[in-house]
């Protein structure tokens, strides 16, 4: 029997809309995993936003990852253990910075586990990404403290303007002669990322290293940032509820949202359909 891997998004796919992960898909995926399917949690969330969602359903086990930073970062949960990471350099968010500041967009960086905030940057912005993940912490960032920074990825802010944080990824990406990269992961956010690092090159890294043939892979997703792993992936599934452009990429669209369990109906349609 040919063993599958499940590539989930966490918001809006994963979680309901009250950030909960309902019984029917826990049982799913507790049920494909004791038959040796793998899950992997794909997300743009930084490695702190995942360790509950790793504990509730048990990934402390073998052949089980988290892609963190929308590809930036490979975490064995079993282990402990960083197994590949990318980066923006300091050259690079020095630039993200100061455009930042041109254009009054809020800004912020991450290490492994934290928030890194310039402290003109301390602002409701910041305090309104923080409230969607209770518990994580962020640090500030001495003046003209860039030099030493290294950032899985910047994540733009702006709680009343999707089209401005558009405008300003297409910008950062066209000064940036294409070595950064941007994409919306919420209207109210902006994913800026190393040229190259997306959700999709991600499952690239994890197949390799389960050893298994990406055709056998299957991902679920319901936004933009989630287009480079349905394309990748060997069936890509758009949510119901997911966005209309990724909905066109997909090769199934779920009867059901993520309010009522679409990762539950993808597990028992495509994965143990046979019993398997």
């Amino acid at each position: 029997m040919d063993k599958k891997v499940l590539f989930l998004d966490i918001d809006g796919t994963l979680l309901d809309d009250q950030k909960k992960i309902s019984n029917e898909n826990k049982s799913a995926i507790d049920l494909m995993l004791s038959k040796g399917h793998k899950v992997i949690i794909n997300t743009g969330r930084p490695l702190y936003g995942v360790t509950g969602i790793i504990k509730e359903l048990s990934l402390e086990r073998e052949g089980c990852y988290v892609l963190a930073f929308n590809g930036g970062l490979l975490y064995e949960p079993l282990t402990k253990k960083i197994l590949f990471k990318s980066t923006l350099s300091p050259e690079l968010i020095k630039m993200v910075s100061s455009e930042a500041v041109k254009e009054k967009v809020h800004i912020h960086m991450f290490d492994e586990w934290d928030v890194l905030c310039e402290s003109h940057w301390d602002d409701d912005d910041l305090r309104y990404y923080i409230g969607r993940l209770p518990g994580l912490k962020y640090k500030i960032i001495p003046e003209n403290g860039l030099d030493d920074i290294y950032s899985y990825k910047i994540s733009g802010v702006d709680q009343s303007s999707k089209e401005r944080l558009k405008e300003f990824g297409d910008k950062l990406k066209r000064i940036s002669d294409g070595r950064i990269d941007a994409f919306l992961s919420h209207s109210t956010l902006l994913e800026i990322v190393i040229s190259g690092q997306n959700k999709g090159t991600g499952i690239d890294k994890v197949m390799e290293v389960l050893g298994i043939d990406k055709r056998h892979s299957i991902a679920v997703g319901d936004e933009e940032n989630d287009i480079p792993m349905l394309e990748q992936a060997g069936i890509g599934v758009a949510t119901k509820n997911a966005t209309q452009k990724l909905k066109d990429v997909a090769d199934m669209v779920t009867e059901n949202d993520n309010n009522n369990s679409a990762v539950a109906e993808v597990i028992y349609k495509l994965i143990l359909k046979d019993g398997n």
